[in-house]
């Protein structure tokens, strides 16, 4: 795991000061396990075995990471149209990971973009499945507040529907009003949608 330095000021540099290991003084660094300790209440040898085991899960063809899909009742109706998709991970080294532990993990790590693409392909691959065998529904995705400011995702998730010939309906993003409140520079225009023209 690589150390960079920390531009979060007053709430890192309770963290920084008493492992700062800068000879000079001129600099205070931080150490990304250090943050994570301290935010999750973990120590520090469990940090870095799930930030490793994860990068590893992410690529692997072991089947650690899974997707399960909760189904959305619409009350009116009694129908189920959406169903939500929910990571898990049991690793072969931790066992089962708690997907609040490694999620938080995942996005002060710098990992939380590649379980995002590691969710929505393996939702689209499911539903094709699903509509294959007459299942019809809106796969529902959590996204994180650095996935919505990727510019990248949109056209990666519209490629992607288009290789498997989806429409567009058949996936939809959720975003938590806490993740909003993360990041100030959210706050001004989340709306973001794929035009029926770029996929069929």
């Amino acid at each position: 795991m690589s150390f960079k330095p920390s531009p979060f000021g007053v709430k890192t540099l309770g963290i920084t000061v008493p492992n700062s290991k800068n000879e000079l003084k001129l600099h205070t660094f931080y150490s990304e396990i250090a943050t994570m300790r301290t935010e999750n209440n973990l120590d520090e040898d469990r940090i870095s075995t799930i930030f490793s085991e994860l990068k590893k899960a992410l690529v692997s063809q072991q089947s650690e990471l899974n997707l399960f899909y909760q189904p959305k009742l619409h009350l009116e109706t009694g129908e189920i149209k959406t169903v939500e998709a929910l990571i898990r991970w049991n690793s072969g080294t931790l066992g089962f990971v708690p997907p609040d532990e490694f999620i938080a993990i995942a996005e002060q790590a710098g990992l939380i973009g590649q379980v995002t693409d590691w969710v929505i392909g393996t939702a689209i691959k499911d539903s094709k499945t699903m509509r294959e065998n007459g299942l019809e529904v809106c796969v529902a995705i959590n996204l994180a507040a650095k996935d919505v400011l990727n510019s990248l995702l949109l056209p990666s998730v519209t490629k992607m529907l288009q290789k498997h010939n989806l429409p567009t309906n058949c996936l939809s993003f959720e975003i938590t009003e806490e993740e909003i409140a993360k990041r100030r520079d959210m706050r001004k225009d989340l709306t973001f949608t794929i035009d029926p023209k770029d996929a069929k």
